[in-house]
């Protein structure tokens, strides 16, 4: 079959098996002038760094790679900031190797986790109640692991400040840094190529881990929206997330009235996230089918005509690309009918709520945009020209396979393989970067001396229990 199975691979290994480095951008013990200046971000973790004491993890160097200096300060990240990180070994994860990997839970992270996902109007009332207030605390409470970075020209050497956020604002920002275009570029690290879906699962798979960390509840999970299944908001109402009015703001009798938005778009590279004053911040808006071009939502037919490609992508691997799996399913490559114009599936979804939601790096202060994601993130779990697909009145659950290993090894992929462009690797290094998550062929590096350095330990452990022994005789 004339595809693209390693091309995705690559990209799989990158995104799925390599969640062992810095979570985030910025975790809040790597902030302090220390850190800044010695360039290192390798937080203790029971007495210490990075838990090595334990056998969580290791500072190492973060590999230096061949690229000419880049004008966007964000390409080989970490390097504008940092020269170590911790690496984490086994199922450990996070910046300190505090946590676990997506997958897995208990004191050594060697326990199973698996959730099972609900459409969102199939949970029932507890469930729903429980989603929606865990959303909410993760709106009100202070991060106490992370801050975001702010600056008004980041041109200028050290023209930053870190500052505190919330969880779920941290969130917020992650998709407005990521979704700002690489200067001298229409392209940016979450939209518009082949990391599209995989930026997005790893980028939930976060979210999902801070709320459950923050709440306490292990089991949380953000539901999908299956918009197959209308043809307008059936989630915008106070029930859900919140009526709308004639104004486009949320009606008042819902919670989510009260929701401010961070970081206003700023076409200029230079400029992060400069209004975080919740006092003079924007509310949610919403005009769902009120624009007059995208009026409508996408339909099962539409998630079939995607579902029928064979490749993954294609040159030129951005939103050009014809007969490609990622850019129907981004929206980019648009149906062959007379209800779409230049935006379908993923984009027309923005598109038609006509609001927050419609311009890609504040969309995320929307919390539909989670549960949107959610349903594009499924797609990916489910082969293309499979029977099974989770559409339209089918209240089948998603089995949700948290973990990478065990998805690869259940997912069948009709996919083979092309090496991908030079242009295109740098892309999808940047992306994973932006999240926290390295590139394969560096994360195996790496693996390689670690490996080194425990087995001089054991080399070590050894010759001092010889001696011991010899002493003793």
């Amino acid at each position: 079959m004339d595809s693209f199975f390693k091309w995705f691979l690559l990209a799989f290994l990158q995104y799925m098996a390599c969640l062992k480095a810095v979570d985030a951008q910025f975790p809040r013990p790597c902030t302090t002038v220390e850190a800044l200046q010695t360039r290192t971000c390798c937080p203790l973790w029971n007495g210490s760094p990075c838990g090595f004491s334990s056998g969580r993890g290791v500072c190492a160097p973060h590999p230096a790679r061949d690229l000419p200096k880049p004008i966007d300060y964000r390409v080989n990240w970490p390097r504008a900031f940092y020269d170590s990180v911790c690496t984490c070994w086994g199922n450990y994860d996070g910046f300190d190797c505090s946590q676990c990997l997506p997958g897995w839970r208990g004191p050594q992270c060697l326990q199973r986790h698996h959730v099972e996902k609900k459409e969102i109007t199939d949970l029932t009332d507890s469930e729903r109640e429980t989603f929606l207030s865990n959303l909410h605390t993760a709106k009100d409470v202070q991060s106490d692991r992370y801050m975001i970075l702010k600056s008004n020209d980041t041109t200028v050497d050290r023209n930053y400040e870190f500052q505190n956020t919330s969880v779920y604002n941290l969130y917020v920002w992650m998709h407005y840094y990521s979704a700002k275009s690489y200067a001298g570029s229409g392209n940016n690290a979450a939209h518009r190529g082949p990391a599209f879906v995989f930026w997005h699962r790893v980028f939930l798979l976060f979210i999902e881990r801070e709320i459950r960390d923050l709440t306490g509840n292990q089991d949380f999970y953000i539901p999908y929206w299956d918009w197959t299944r209308t043809d307008n908001c059936n989630i915008c109402t106070n029930k859900y997330f919140g009526g709308v009015r004639q104004d486009g703001r949320i009606d008042s009798a819902s919670r989510f009235s009260q929701w401010k938005t961070i970081c206003p778009f700023q076409e200029s590279l230079g400029i992060i996230c400069l209004n975080t004053n919740a006092s003079e911040a924007a509310h949610l808006i919403r005009n769902p089918g009120k624009d007059p071009v995208f009026k409508t939502l996408p339909t099962a037919a539409d998630v079939k005509d995607a579902m029928a490609s064979q490749l993954f992508d294609t040159p030129p691997y951005d939103t050009t690309s014809k007969n490609s799996f990622r850019n129907k399913l981004e929206g980019f490559e648009i149906p062959s009918d007379s209800r779409r114009l230049n935006s379908s599936m993923h984009n027309l979804v923005h598109r038609y709520l006509n609001g927050t939601m419609s311009l890609v790096p504040t969309a995320a202060n929307d919390p539909i945009f989670m549960l949107h994601h959610s349903f594009i993130d499924n797609f990916i779990y489910v082969a293309p020209n499979s029977t099974k697909l989770f559409l339209g009145t089918s209240t089948e659950k998603i089995q949700h396979m948290n973990n990478h290993k065990q998805l690869w090894k259940e997912t069948k992929l009709p996919f083979e393989w092309k090496k991908p462009l030079q242009n295109q690797a740098q892309g999808w290094w940047l992306s994973a970067a932006l999240v926290g998550v390295r590139g394969y062929e560096e994360r195996r590096e790496q693996d390689k001396q670690i490996d080194s350095l425990r087995q001089k330990k054991k080399e070590r452990a050894r010759e001092t229990s010889s001696k011991t022994k010899r002493d003793n005789g």
